[in-house]
């Protein structure tokens, strides 16, 4: 579960959390991922919540809060925070997958009140529900690791052979190889592939930071899957997946390329 929390510009009537109740809300926080690492994610949303109320300029907490509710079954809470999420951050790598959960929990919200499901249904509707969120996670994953061969090819092609993008490139091209064969493993259809145009900007430099939007993209949908399956070889394989990003991927991109 991608869990970030960075300073956005506050609504001019919001007071900005002072030093002491900053320290309280990044410890909130904290107590909220290691519940989100238990799979306790009832519990999770409350502190990410608590963590929202002491710290209310830190508009990113609603992403982490509609995660965690989505993940807890509260549809409703999911779809308003990640509506203020897209409200309130304008600017996020993060900004495409929350829309794109959106628009997916607004129809599965809407499907569950219309069903009325008796006492007796409830758990396999939870099971029907689980087993969707769980397959559009790692449609998700694929998705956008596909995304990610696709623009470096794009960045190679323009501009020749760049590093890390050479590099770069042959890995993630395993990777969504390796993601699309856990599709059968865990029982789920395969999601299409992705089939975005996806350009080269003009320089490396712009180049290198959409990579670095991308490789965060890539982060956040490998969390969610991590977060969301216990089969032990889609764990191994996102817990792979996340430290080569954020140790190797991403830190190629900021510290290798041209500024």
């Amino acid at each position: 579960m991608c869990v970030l929390a960075v300073l956005v510009g506050a609504a001019p009537s919001i007071a900005r959390a002072g030093p002491s109740q900053l320290d309280r809300a990044k410890a909130v926080f904290a107590e909220g991922k290691a519940l989100l690492d238990a799979k306790n994610y009832v519990d999770a949303t409350a502190k990410f919540e608590e963590a929202y109320r002491l710290a209310p300029d830190k508009h990113l907490f609603n992403f982490n809060i509609a995660s965690a509710a989505e993940l807890a079954g509260d549809c409703r809470k999911a779809q308003r925070h990640h509506r203020m999420f897209l409200d309130l951050v304008a600017d996020h790598p993060l900004r495409k997958d929350s829309s794109r959960t959106l628009a997916a929990l607004e129809t599965s919200c809407a499907a569950e009140e219309a069903a009325a499901v008796p006492v007796e249904d409830r758990g396999e509707r939870e099971a029907e529900r689980k087993h969707a969120v769980a397959q559009r996670a790692l449609g998700d994953a694929l998705q956008a690791t596909q995304q990610s061969v696709l623009r470096y090819d794009a960045v190679l092609t323009k501009h020749g052979r760049q590093q890390p993008f050479a590099q770069v490139v042959r890995a993630r091209r395993r990777d969504a190889k390796k993601i699309a064969k856990l599709f059968a493993v865990v029982d789920l259809p395969v999601v299409e592939a992705y089939n975005g145009e996806v350009g080269a900007p003009a320089t490396v430099e712009q180049a290198c930071r959409q990579a670095e939007t991308q490789e965060a993209r890539n982060i956040a949908t490998y969390e969610k899957v991590y977060d969301l399956f216990d089969h032990a070889d889609v764990v191994k394989l996102m817990d792979k997946l996340l430290q080569r990003a954020e140790g190797r991927h991403l830190r190629a991109f900021r510290d290798t390329c041209p500024r």
